[in-house]
C-alpha cells in the first residue's frame, strides 16, 4: 500500500499545493500553465483511490465535454452566417467545420476534458472529520499568503500590466473571487472552532479570514469581491442560522464585519474611489486602446469607466445574438474573442478595448459550446449545491462544511458578471472547497476495478496530457497552437528592434543596409506570421503586426492591402482601425490612405448613427486627420485638402 493510500490528507495537500503552482504560474503561457496543472494534478491521481462511489450526476459533466466536440462538425449542417462568407472574400481560410481555428479548439477542448476529469475525481475524494479543519485552514492561508505575496510584488508584478493591484492573474476579478474564497473558507474555520473550542483552530482562522479581508477592502481594486464577501457572509449566516451559530460565533461575525466597515470607512483606498466613482481604472488589461500619439489621448478626456452593469449589459445582449447564430454547437473552444466584433453594436461604441470575453461565464460557455452544454453544466452544478447544502444541513461539522461549500459556490455565483471559471486554477479550488464539504458523506467506493484503477487510469491520461503541453518539442508535436499566436507575434516584434538596431548602426557608419533576403530579419519575421497565419486566421493583432512589416518592402505592398483587408473584416466597426491603417499609408501610397480615412469615416458615421454623443464620431476623425498630418509634411497638404472631401462642413 502506498504512503498516500494510508494519509489521505497527504495527499489531498499535494493537490491543493498544484492548485497554488497554477495559481503562481497564471500569467505564463497557456501551453506551460496548463501543463504544469495537469502534470501535478494527474501525478496525485495516480497515487490515489476513489473513497466513494461517483456522482450518479456526473455524466451531465461529461455531457459538456461530449457537446464541446460539436464544434468539429460540418460547417453546413448548422447553416452559415454572411460574415464567414465576407471572412472568405477576403481570402481568410475558413475550412468547412463549424469551428474556423481547428487546432486551437482541439486543444482547448482537451483541456476542458482534463480539468472537467480532475474535477470529477475529486468529487470521489474524501478527507477525515479531524484533516477537514487543516485542508481548510491551509486553502484559506494559502490565499492568504498568496495576497501579502501580492502586495510586496505589486510593482514587479505591475510589469506589462494596467496596473499593479491585479495580483498575479491578468485580471483583478479573478484575484478578487480567489480573495473571497479564502475568507468565506477562514470564517467557517472561526464558527467551526467557537463550536467546538479548538482554540489553535481559531486562532488560525482569524489570522486568515483577516487577511484575506484586509485584501479584499484596502489591497484590491475589485468591486466583485466586496460583493462576494458580502454575499459569501450572508449565505453562511442564512444558510447556518442563529441557532445552531450561538452568541458567541454571532458576535464574532458581527465584530470582523464592523471592524472591516469602519476601517474602510475611514480610510482612503483605490477600492473606495472606485466604489464612489472618484477613480478610474482601465477596464481591459489586454485591450487594444486608443493609438499611441493620438489626438484623442492628448486632447480628450480619459475614457469613462463603466460600472457594475453599464458595459455588461449590451455585452450581453450581443452575445446573445452570437448565440442565437449557433445555438446547439457555438463556435467552438477558444474562438469568442475572434468572432464577437461580427456582432458588436452598442459595446463598441461604448468601449474602445478588444472584447475579450462577455463578462459572463455562462453566456461565454453557450457562445463557443452551444445552448446544450450550458443546459447541462448549469444543471450540474444547481443539483450538486442543492445535494450538498441539503446533506449539511443534516450532518456534523456544519459550520465548516457550509463556508466550504460556499466559498465553492462562489466561483460559479460570480461567473454571472464575469469570467473567472475558466481559470483552472479557480475552478479545481472550488472542486477541493466541495470536496471538503462533503466530508462524511458518500456511498463507499465498490471494490474493484472502478475504485483502484480508473482513477489511476485517468490521472495517466490526464498527466500525459500535461507532459505534451510542457515538453511538446521533445515529442515532436510542434509548437501549442493556443500559445502559438503570441510566441510568434513576439518573435517577430524582436525581429524588428533587431533589424532596426542593425540599420542604425550601419546609418551611423555610413554604410547602406540591404541584407541578403535569405537574411532579411523582417523577411524572416513575415514568414514566421504568415506560416503562424495557418494556424490562427482569425488573429487581428498579427494580421496588423504583418502588414506593417510589409511596407518595409516596396514590392510587398499586395501583402500589406491583403493583411490590412483581413483585419478590416475581422473588426468591422473599430473607428482607430481603419485610421491606423490610413496613417501607415501615408509615406507610402497616398491613395490607399484616402481610402482608408473614406472607411473611418464610414465606421464614424454607423457609430453616430446608434449613439450621436460618441466620442469616436466624424469630429474625432476629422481631428485624427488633422493630427496625424502634422507627421508628414510632404503629405500634409495634401491630406488637409482631402478635409472637405470627408466632410464637406469642413470646407474653408
Amino acid at each position: 500500500m502506498s504512503l498516500f493510500n494510508t494519509s489521505r490528507s497527504a495527499l489531498l495537500f499535494l493537490f491543493l499545493a498544484a492548485i497554488f503552482v497554477g495559481v503562481l504560474t497564471s500569467r505564463a503561457a497557456w501551453d506551460f500553465n496548463h501543463g504544469l496543472i495537469f502534470v501535478l494534478a494527474g501525478a496525485v491521481m495516480l497515487c490515489s483511490r476513489a473513497q466513494v462511489a461517483a456522482s450518479r450526476y456526473a455524466w451531465l459533466a461529461v455531457a459538456v465535454v461530449v457537446l464541446a466536440m460539436g464544434a468539429f462538425l460540418p460547417a453546413a449542417w448548422f447553416g452559415i452566417p454572411e460574415w464567414r462568407r465576407g471572412f472568405e472574400a477576403v481570402g481568410i481560410e475558413v475550412g468547412d467545420l463549424q469551428v474556423i481555428q481547428v487546432r486551437q479548439a482541439f486543444e482547448l477542448t482537451l483541456g476542458l476534458a482534463a480539468t472537467v476529469a480532475v474535477g470529477l475525481w475529486l468529487t470521489t475524494q474524501r478527507c477525515s472529520s479531524q484533516a477537514l479543519g487543516f485542508l481548510a485552514l491551509s486553502f484559506s492561508a494559502l490565499v492568504a499568503a498568496y495576497a501579502v505575496g501580492c502586495f510586496v510584488y505589486r510593482e514587479p508584478l505591475a510589469v506589462g500590466m494596467a496596473d499593479g493591484d491585479f495580483g498575479i492573474f491578468p485580471n483583478r476579478n479573478h484575484t478578487s473571487t480567489l480573495l473571497s474564497m479564502g475568507f468565506i473558507t477562514g470564517l467557517g474555520c472561526v464558527v467551526q472552532a467557537i463550536r467546538d473550542k479548538r482554540w489553535m483552530l481559531l486562532l488560525g482562522g482569524l489570522l486568515t479570514t483577516g487577511v484575506c479581508l484586509w485584501a479584499v477592502l484596502f489591497w484590491s481594486i475589485s468591486r466583485s469581491g466586496v460583493l462576494l464577501v458580502g454575499l459569501g457572509s450572508v449565505l453562511l449566516f442564512a444558510g447556518l442560522g442563529v441557532r445552531y451559530l450561538g452568541r458567541h460565533a454571532v458576535m464574532a461575525m458581527v465584530l470582523i464585519g464592523a471592524t472591516a466597515l469602519a476601517g474602510f470607512m475611514l480610510t482612503d483606498t483605490r477600492l473606495k474611489g472606485r466604489l464612489m466613482g472618484t477613480e478610474l481604472v482601465a477596464e481591459s488589461p489586454a485591450g487594444e486602446t486608443l493609438s499611441p500619439n493620438s489626438a484623442a489621448e492628448l486632447d480628450s478626456p480619459p475614457a469613462v469607466e463603466f460600472g457594475a452593469l453599464g458595459l455588461r449589459l449590451p455585452l450581453w445582449k450581443e452575445t446573445a445574438s452570437m448565440i442565437g447564430d449557433s445555438p446547439l454547437v457555438g463556435v467552438g473552444m477558444g474562438q469568442f474573442a475572434a468572432l464577437f466584433p461580427q456582432y458588436q453594436e452598442q459595446s463598441v461604441i461604448k468601449n474602445d478595448a478588444n472584447v475579450l470575453h462577455p463578462e459572463n461565464d455562462w453566456l461565454w460557455l453557450a457562445a463557443e459550446l452551444g445552448v446544450p452544454a450550458l443546459l447541462m453544466g448549469l444543471s450540474f452544478v444547481v443539483i450538486l449545491g442543492i445535494d450538498a447544502f441539503r446533506k449539511i444541513r443534516q450532518g456534523k461539522l456544519r459550520g465548516l462544511r457550509m463556508a466550504c461549500l460556499i466559498g465553492a459556490l462562489l466561483l460559479p455565483i460570480h461567473g454571472c458578471i464575469d469570467v473567472p471559471g475558466h481559470r483552472v486554477p479557480l475552478f479545481l479550488a472550488a472542486a477541493f472547497l466541495y470536496m471538503l464539504s462533503m466530508t462524511g458523506e458518500g456511498l463507499a467506493a465498490p471494490e474493484g476495478w472502478r475504485s483502484r484503477v480508473l482513477p489511476k487510469l485517468v490521472g495517466l491520461l490526464v498527466t500525459t496530457l500535461g507532459a505534451c503541453l510542457l515538453f511538446h518539442e521533445s515529442f515532436g508535436l510542434g509548437p501549442s497552437a493556443v500559445a502559438t499566436p503570441q510566441r510568434v507575434r513576439l518573435e517577430a516584434q524582436a525581429l524588428l528592434e533587431r533589424d532596426k538596431v542593425l540599420a542604425e548602426a550601419a546609418r551611423k557608419s555610413n554604410l547602406p543596409y540591404q541584407p541578403d533576403p535569405d537574411d532579411d530579419l523582417l523577411e524572416l519575421a513575415i514568414r514566421l506570421l504568415l506560416e503562424a497565419e495557418k494556424v490562427s486566421p482569425l488573429d487581428r493583432v498579427n494580421q496588423r503586426l504583418t502588414g506593417q512589416l510589409a511596407l518595409y518592402f516596396d514590392d510587398k505592398y499586395e501583402l500589406v492591402r491583403s493583411a490590412y483587408a483581413k483585419e478590416a473584416v475581422l473588426d468591422p466597426q473599430w473607428v482607430l482601425l481603419s485610421i491606423d491603417h490610413a496613417t501607415d499609408w501615408v509615406p507610402h501610397d497616398m491613395e490607399e490612405s484616402k481610402a482608408a480615412w473614406r472607411e473611418a469615416y464610414r465606421r464614424a458615421q454607423w457609430i453616430e448613427n446608434k449613439d450621436p454623443a460618441t466620442r469616436f464620431g466624424t469630429d474625432f476623425v476629422i481631428g485624427e486627420l488633422r493630427f496625424r498630418a502634422r507627421r508628414y509634411p510632404k503629405q500634409k497638404a495634401e491630406l488637409e485638402e482631402f478635409i472637405p472631401l470627408l466632410n464637406p462642413n469642413e470646407a474653408k
